[in-house]
């Protein structure tokens, strides 16, 4: 189960998922730490180490319920911070090398990533307007991702937004896919993805006309559920076959035996109910008696 979590930037449809993972990735076999990199910000509080303080004080209530009673190995989460005012190295083991470089996206703080591993290269470069700071960091890449949003008008016809709200958002802080055609130009990677816009009936055409006005090369815009097949001799996109709502794939028992086993840790404070409220629960006999051998063991 993956354990490293690379983030471009704070804004919360970037990080909300942080904390579903830090509690899911528990009851699903996660016994290592999250180990989250991520950019420092112009101030103390805008950087990763201050965003996984504040993550800890919003679990605060979630870790006391389940502080000895589940596994808290997985109950633990690693800051690795970086300054981002120039391209660095932040990741390096086993052959893959991951480089973040600064991008423009509103204020100081958000980083594009270049991954490298066994001759292969791909770019994401997170949110952001159209750099030159992308374009030197993704030459000679097989798969550039950058955002694309779709063309102001889109954003009018089918949400009623204003011109200058719309404007705003597809403009500033953000690449207009005419923006993106320059980038894509200019580093003519194996394939060109696009991330972000609107995929829905009547969205792509527009974006697409605007996109080839300026680039010519493979593109695809990607939606939930593409995949990107990547190997030395060719690079093929699908979509993904999936069931709604399937069941996550466990670890190997191996794997959950190797660590140890699942184990609640005693050294951690347990909460409680007051009487009062314990009180209140309604008795079913085998539960109760549960209940009674989980006080013997000191689980409860």
């Amino acid at each position: 189960m993956a354990n490293k979590f690379f983030i471009t930037h704070y804004h919360i449809d970037h990080i909300a998922d942080l904390l579903v993972y830090y509690d899911y990735g528990q009851p699903n076999g996660r016994l290592e730490p999250m180990n989250i990199y991520g950019p420092a910000g112009e101030t103390r509080e805008l950087g990763m180490e201050a965003l996984v303080e504040n993550l800890y004080r919003m679990a605060a209530w979630h870790d006391a319920v389940k502080y000895a009673r589940l596994d808290v190995r997985a109950f633990d989460m690693r800051a690795h911070q970086f300054e981002p005012e120039k391209p660095r190295l932040v990741y390096d083991e086993k052959g893959v090398k991951i480089t973040a470089f600064p991008v423009p996206h509103g204020i100081y703080g958000a980083v594009g990533y270049r991954l490298e591993w066994n001759g292969l290269s791909m770019v994401f470069a997170g949110d952001c307007e159209p750099s030159s700071l992308t374009v030197e960091s993704s030459q000679n890449l097989d798969v550039l991702i950058h955002e694309i949003f779709n063309p102001p008008e889109t954003y009018m016809e089918k949400l009623h937004w204003t011109e200058i709200q719309a404007k705003l958002v597809a403009w500033t802080m953000h690449t207009a896919p005419e923006a993106a055609a320059l980038v894509f130009q200019a580093t003519r990677p194996g394939l060109a993805v696009g991330f972000h816009g609107m995929v829905a009936p009547g969205t792509p055409q527009p974006l697409f006309d605007r996109l080839r006005s300026g680039y010519d090369g493979p593109f695809v815009m990607a939606q939930d559920f593409t995949v990107i097949n990547v190997t030395p001799d060719q690079i093929v996109t699908r979509m993904a076959k999936f069931e709604p709502g399937p069941m996550p794939v466990p670890p190997p028992a191996e794997y959950i035996e190797s660590k140890g086993g699942v184990r609640p840790s005693p050294d951690k404070v347990r909460a409680s109910m007051p009487d009062w409220l314990s009180e209140t629960i309604i008795p079913v006999p085998m539960i109760e008696e549960f209940k009674e051998e989980l006080k013997a063991k000191g689980l409860l």
